[in-house]
């Protein structure tokens, strides 16, 4: 079976967040969730993605929550829009990005089996996830360390 898709997330990978990054590493997450409007884009990341995308389906899989929706999608129109599907954490739920991420993969992709026939990479710059996903047997590319 040939994969499908490429996933990408976007605060730190898409997007140049270190400007409210200071508010992740307090736990401050609805401030620095209400700042990413403010982002400026990491344009070899999403040339990269723009290039890619002639080839595999490009979803967005990201630890904001449900109600950012709109000013991410908006941000993502203007500098990324190859990005067919935004994956979002719920509103309300607190569990780690690790947890958030692998659920939503499997939900996407019907189970584990699912998302490792389907998905060729995932790009994404936080180390703890990255360790996470290379564990459960995904390709990831890691642009630039996110210690946060």
């Amino acid at each position: 079976m040939s994969k499908s898709h490429l996933v990408v997330d976007i605060d730190g990978t898409l997007a140049n967040c270190d400007h409210r990054v200071e508010h992740a590493q307090s736990g401050d997450w609805e401030t620095f969730h209400s700042l990413c409007h403010l982002d400026t884009p990491y344009q070899n990341v999403i040339d990269l993605v723009n290039r890619l995308a002639a080839f595999y389906t490009v979803v967005a899989l990201t630890g904001r929550n449900e109600k950012n929706r709109m000013v991410t999608t908006e941000w993502l129109k203007k500098y990324c829009p190859v990005i067919e599907h935004v994956m979002m954490r719920a509103d309300g739920d607190f569990r780690p990005d690790i947890e958030i991420k692998i659920e939503a993969l499997e939900d996407a992709f019907g189970s584990r089996q699912g998302v490792l026939d389907s998905v060729i990479c995932v790009i994404d710059d936080r180390d703890k996830l990255v360790a996470a996903l290379r564990d459960y047997g995904l390709t990831v590319l890691q642009p630039r360390e996110g210690a946060y």
